[in-house]
């Protein structure tokens, strides 16, 4: 008898987590807002993934401080992610516009497409959202532990309280210039001996 064929072994479909979750959320954000594979010769997948952490980081640091960036009451990652229309189109979230939703199933179907040609970095630009989305801390890797926002590049900053960190899949990322501290009306004289 000849040896029997070898029966391929099933491909685990990726599936990201729930709308209603904070992962489901941020997981989506992410897929979203970084370039994709099909970005040919733009596309990196290492910095795409320092990327989506910077984006993680930048959500945890929000929600330290909800109320400075149009937040007010927020104490989840999903409404940092959904007040104030922060996030362009997620405003409405978990509704997305047609594009947006369009845009997601796409990338859900090839990354599950093991016949696409782009199927294996389709897969891991998904599987790198939901590693940034679900990680329990953001690893040091995303080198700016004070990132509080980010734009897509070239369209500007988002205001003058803010300072550019650095630009990777598509997006400029920025901290928040720390407001210095008020004097105290009688802080000149704080150096006055005591007689």
């Amino acid at each position: 008898m000849g040896t029997p064929p070898k029966t391929a072994k099933p491909q685990t479909r990726i599936v990201l987590a729930s709308p209603s979750t904070n992962a489901g959320a941020m997981e989506r954000l992410f897929l979203i807002e970084a370039y994709t594979p099909a970005y040919v010769g733009t596309y990196d997948a290492s910095q795409n993934l320092i990327a989506m952490r910077l984006m993680r980081q930048t959500i945890e640091n929000r929600l330290k401080s909800p109320g400075q960036y149009m937040a007010r009451g927020a104490t989840t990652e999903i409404e940092i992610i959904e007040l104030g229309n922060q996030f362009a189109g997620f405003g409405t979230y978990p509704t997305l516009d047609p594009g947006m939703t369009l845009r997601l199933r796409d990338i859900l179907t090839i990354a599950n497409n093991p016949k696409h040609p782009m199927h294996a970095a389709f897969a891991q630009f998904v599987n790198d959202a939901i590693t940034a989305a679900t990680e329990s801390t953001t690893p040091s890797v995303a080198k700016y532990p004070n990132v509080t926002a980010w734009r897509t590049k070239n369209s500007g900053s988002p205001g003058p309280s803010f300072h550019m960190l650095i630009t990777l899949s598509g997006n400029t990322f920025y901290s928040t210039i720390p407001v210095p501290p008020m004097l105290h009306r009688d802080a000149k004289h704080s150096s006055r001996q005591t007689h």
